[in-house]
């Protein structure tokens, strides 16, 4: 007895590791309220994040019998799974849970709810809700929930037709025929002025589709060949983003015509129009005035400052100690240099984001200035400040009439194979993208520039659009500093790699398909990620449950069980793959029988 309360007390507290010190030192910080709550939020989302593996306890059923190319979760209540293949088919998962589960006829679940279908081995079997065979003619390369609502969603096809579905009746409202090959569109997700969809067709064009007319608002022209990626920027409605097979990246005002802006994998002085060139030399004019008068108001101050300070001293100290205090230069606060337009988002996303003084008066430039918009003749502001940070002053302008020509007519390329994949950052300050040169970029959507991240252990020889995912959020207390929060996930052939935003480390790698993985969505709340492949399965990738206190062998069972749901997977998959077999050769023999019998 007395060795036991020896022993006892000689035994040393547990050492807290850096996630615990980390996770005390946010607590506190949010109960000081010297960080907002969302730091702490996106610290554990990235954690969870972070420890990702095969889910044990939620399995979704197979529904494609070719390759899953797009999935997407509904951003107004992340409740809502869609999918779509390369079999022609369209399905809807509801991923929580419904007491209506157990009460639902088959039919009823067919078309409402019923999620839940049976579980397996311990897990819950996750049947579709609703879903459509013949979707499309051919096979489904994009699909997308309406940003605002779960009673729409759009699909497009190889079979170059664009289609809006009333998720209720599955019935399409509209169709838009683009006559080209659609290899991905994109919905504006805080866009309350228009209800545009941009899509990326094989003609080079981009064309913006209105769902209130049901027709097409304009075609975007700039690319010189087929556009593979589309994405607008959640910081302004108005700002989309391009990419393609000609390896550029191309940024649109669509209020105006022509390009606002296009990348470079070097940063060199890019290849724009002379009108903008002519703009940004304008707005360039109008920063240095600012910066001028700054510099003026705040020699006067100082001035002020020191005469001041020597006045005071002349009248305090004794007469046998001269001297005065000049005040470090360092330590002088600077006025404001103004306020930022209202309603222009793009203005007050870089002076929240990139709260400098330069940059404040950038955006202050910027708001002062007026561009006529040459698309319908009405006169609108010029709401961003990307075109005057990204072209230097000394750029040469093309020549009038010349036309945009490929990366060996001098243009600027950002990658240097064709480029499948872009993603914005939460706040639209970043821009993320991914080619066939095995390369993920991430770019400085203010400045225009390539931060220079390198991304390892990237593979990505795709002839079609690559999704990647975001999880956690930007934009917490330090400003740019939080970008460690993100955790950025790439498919890479049969693996998906998860690497940190910020430096391009690879954190982990997710292996489980057994095929390319095409696509990948996180789920904010739930933590989760959602893969598609073209081994026809869409796998789900959890947070470990936490550990048992009181049972020293639970890691070991949970590594078992993970062990033995791979090796299901595989198995699941090697029948498959023979059942196709066996009907593809039935169907030969019976051609064979026939053309015999002719």
């Amino acid at each position: 007895m007395a060795s036991a309360r020896a022993a006892k007390s000689k035994a040393t507290p547990p050492t807290p590791t850096r996630t615990t010190t980390t996770t005390r030192r946010l607590l506190l910080e949010r109960e000081l309220n010297w960080r907002p709550p969302r730091v702490l939020y996106n610290y554990y989302t990235s954690m969870r994040a972070s420890q990702l593996d095969l889910s044990l306890t939620t399995e979704l059923q197979r529904v494609h019998y070719r390759g899953v190319r797009s999935l997407d979760v509904d951003p107004s209540e992340c409740r809502y799974l869609l999918s779509g293949g390369a079999d022609q088919r369209i399905a809807v998962f509801d991923l929580e849970p419904t007491w209506l589960d157990s009460e639902t006829t088959p039919s009823q679940s067919q078309q409402f709810v019923g999620s839940r279908a049976s579980a397996t081995a311990g897990r819950s079997l996750v049947a579709p809700i609703v879903q459509q065979a013949d979707a499309h003619e051919f096979s489904v390369d994009s699909v997308q929930w309406y940003p605002h609502d779960t009673g729409m969603f759009v699909t497009s096809s190889m079979d170059t037709k664009l289609k809006v579905w009333d998720t209720n009746t599955l019935e399409v409202g509209c169709v838009f025929q683009l006559r080209h090959n659609v290899y991905a569109h994109h919905l504006a997700p805080n866009a309350t002025r228009h209800a545009l969809i941009a899509a990326g067709t094989a003609d080079q064009k981009v064309r913006l589709c209105d769902i209130r007319s049901g027709s097409f608002a304009q075609t975007l022209v700039g690319h010189r060949d087929t556009v593979y990626a589309v994405q607008w920027s959640p910081a302004s409605e108005f700002l989309l983003a391009t990419a393609g097979r000609d390896r550029r990246i191309l940024f649109w005002d669509v209020r105006r015509t022509g390009v606002l802006h296009e990348l470079d994998q070097h940063n060199h002085a890019p290849a724009t129009s002379a009108e903008h060139t002519q703009l940004a030399r304008q707005q360039q004019r109008l920063l240095a005035e600012e910066k001028a008068r700054l510099k003026q108001s705040r020699d006067a101050y100082e001035r002020a400052l020191r005469e001041r300070q020597s006045t005071l001293q002349s009248q305090h100290r004794p007469a046998d100690r001269p001297g005065t205090l000049t005040p470090r230069p360092s330590s002088i606060p600077i006025t404001s240099a103004g306020e930022i337009e209202q309603g222009s988002t793009l203005q007050q996303l870089l002076s929240e984001t990139f709260g400098s003084a330069s940059t404040s008066a950038a955006a202050s430039s910027a708001a002062s200035s007026r561009v006529a918009a040459s698309g319908r003749g009405a006169s609108v502001p010029q709401s961003s400040a990307t075109a005057a940070s990204a072209i230097s002053s000394d750029h040469v302008p093309l020549a009038a009439g010349q036309p945009l020509s490929a990366a060996s007519d001098g243009l600027s390329i950002a990658h240097s194979g064709a480029i499948n994949g872009l993603l914005f950052s939460s706040d639209g300050a970043l821009l993320y993208s991914t080619g066939t040169d095995n390369k993920v970029r991430c770019w400085d959507v203010m400045l225009g520039i390539n931060t220079l991240v390198n991304y390892t252990k990237i593979r990505n020889q795709a002839k079609r659009g690559v999704r990647m995912a975001l999880a956690g959020r930007a934009g917490g207390a330090g400003g740019s500093k939080s970008r460690h929060q993100e955790l950025l996930f790439h498919p890479s052939d049969s693996e998906i790699g998860c690497y940190d935003a910020a430096t391009g480390r690879q954190v982990k790698s997710l292996k489980a398909h057994m095929d390319v993985v095409n696509c990948c969505v996180f789920h904010p709340h739930r933590q989760e990620l959602y893969t598609g492949s073209n081994d026809q399965q869409i796998l789900v990738w959890s947070p470990p449950p936490p550990p048992v206190l009181d049972d020293p062998d639970s890691n070991h069972r949970q590594a078992s069980a993970l062990a033995h749901r791979r090796s299901e997977l595989a198995d699941s998959l090697t029948q498959e793959r023979q059942r196709a077999d066996l009907i593809f050769s039935a169907g030969l023999d019976i051609e064979d029988q026939w053309s015999d019998d002719e």
